[in-house]
């Protein structure tokens, strides 16, 4: 049974970067799918939450001296990777794809779900709401999603 450690009505609002590595694979760089192909075959992977943390940080401008502390899930007693990128974005890198799915599943089906995030084959890219420091827009979370390679997940871009 998944359990959720720390989700709270802040954990809600959460943006989740979670990076999940398909068979080895960690490009960020992946091509959009073919004719014929899935979404899913396409979303990009990362090996590490240092490898994620340093795709977002180039878009994102991280902060590497943020003292601010991850919102950690816990999923089938598996505690995913967390790095803040600043004191209101968090990164977090799954195992797997099926793992980061079940990340996804958790954070919609909160008591507040996050409004939007992004999201790849095995990481989030999260907004925490409820902390104080600059939040990127949906549209830069949207832009993020498309420069790794994932995609949008939330209400349109705006």
């Amino acid at each position: 049974m998944r359990k959720v450690k720390g989700l709270a009505a802040a954990a809600a609002t959460v943006l989740l970067l979670s990076a999940c590595t398909d068979a080895g694979s960690s490009s960020a760089d992946e091509q959009p799918a073919q004719a014929g192909g899935t979404v899913e075959d396409t979303l990009s992977s990362f090996g590490s939450i240092d490898e994620a943390y340093d795709a977002v940080a180039g878009a994102l401008d991280c902060d590497p001296g943020t003292t601010a502390e991850p919102v950690t899930m816990q999923i089938d007693g598996y505690l995913p990777e967390y790095r803040m990128c600043t004191d209101t974005v968090e990164i977090v890198r799954y195992e797997n794809e099926a793992d980061r799915t079940k990340g996804s599943e958790l954070l919609n089906a909160a008591e507040n779900p996050l409004p939007y995030f992004a999201e790849g084959s095995n990481w989030h890219v999260l907004v925490l709401p409820g902390r104080e420091g600059g939040k990127p827009s949906s549209d830069h979370v949207a832009a993020l999603a498309e420069e790794l390679g994932g995609r949008f997940v939330g209400p349109a871009a705006g």
